[in-house]
């Protein structure tokens, strides 16, 4: 059960990190699994053959590969202290939409990193669960959040679960583009859950391993017919626990913290000028050509 400082972490941050919800004797089988789903791409153990992935930067996506996996499959959407976890959080009443895909982060030279790209899911979610199935270390391509970004972000989309970004969607989005973000480090079995409006983000992996992480979604149960409704600061919390509305409630300022806590397995990024100007490219541009497509079409 979650205590009154994790969910009002969660109300001010957007994010917890539970750890050892996942077994070792299930995170190993899961990561024999995969491997023997990468040998297919003639990806091994060996760090040899982790050159194949250069070409999209490290960043290998397995969800059709998985979709009738049962050693994988089992394991996630079975895992008693995650259902537990998003109780605590979203109340009894949801979906669990499944394993959305198994994303291995390999190790890249510095020479090929990409520029770390903030976004927000497009796809229908409420709670983004993302396991961990090895040990993640600094700069080993541990995920990326922005904490609070899920506030001021919550209001500038037109509908409550849909993304659907206002004019000034975009505003929010370059102010915290241009902020270091947290990453998220931990262990085997650790397991972070974060607010489907956070602001979050890929990484590199410049370790020696690779960074194995499973995505796993959930919706409330009436997703269907609440999806659309219009998201005011008065109704951020509608459709969660009444816990944590009632933690959420009592904070007098919904800000990000300032300070790391052992706890909660995460790192503050200091990131070099290089990387910030990159910050300031591509993504940004995707952004704004997305919410013209969208202004057309309510023309």
């Amino acid at each position: 059960m979650l205590t009154r400082a994790e969910l009002e972490n969660f109300a001010r941050d957007g994010f917890i990190v539970k750890r050892s919800l996942l077994s070792p004797e299930l995170c190993r089988q899961c990561l024999k699994a995969t491997w023997e789903i990468l040998a297919d791409q003639e990806i091994t153990d060996d760090p040899k053959t982790w050159g194949k992935a250069h070409k999209r930067r490290g960043v290998i996506k397995l969800r059709d590969e998985i979709s009738d996996n049962a050693v994988l499959l089992d394991a996630i959407t079975n895992c008693k202290g995650v259902t537990d976890t998003v109780t605590d959080l979203m109340g009894p009443d949801f979906i669990n939409c499944g394993v959305r895909g198994v994303y291995p982060t390999l190790p890249i030279p510095r020479r090929i990193s990409r520029p770390y790209e903030p976004h927000i899911e497009h796809h229908p979610c409420q709670i983004v669960v993302m396991f961990y199935l090895d040990h993640v270390t600094t700069s080993n391509g541990g995920l990326f959040v922005w904490p609070g970004s899920h506030v001021p972000i919550y209001t500038e989309n037109e509908k409550k679960f849909v993304f659907s970004p206002k004019p000034g969607f975009i505003n929010t989005f370059r102010k915290y583009n241009s902020r270091a973000p947290f990453e998220l480090t931990g262990n085997a079995g650790d397991v972070l859950f974060f607010h489907h409006r956070l602001f979050h983000s890929g990484s590199n992996n410049f370790g020696n391993s690779i960074r194995f992480g499973v995505l796993n979604d959930f919706i409330p149960s009436n997703y269907d017919d609440i999806c659309d409704e219009v998201p005011t600061q008065d109704n951020m919390w509608d459709y969660w626990s009444m816990e944590l509305k009632e933690a959420a409630g009592k904070l007098q300022d919904i800000s990000p913290v300032t300070e790391t806590k052992p706890d909660m397995l995460r790192k503050l990024l200091i990131q070099s000028q290089r990387t910030i100007r990159l910050l300031k490219g591509s993504y940004a541009d995707e952004y704004e050509e997305k919410i013209a497509k969208l202004n057309q079409a309510g023309d």
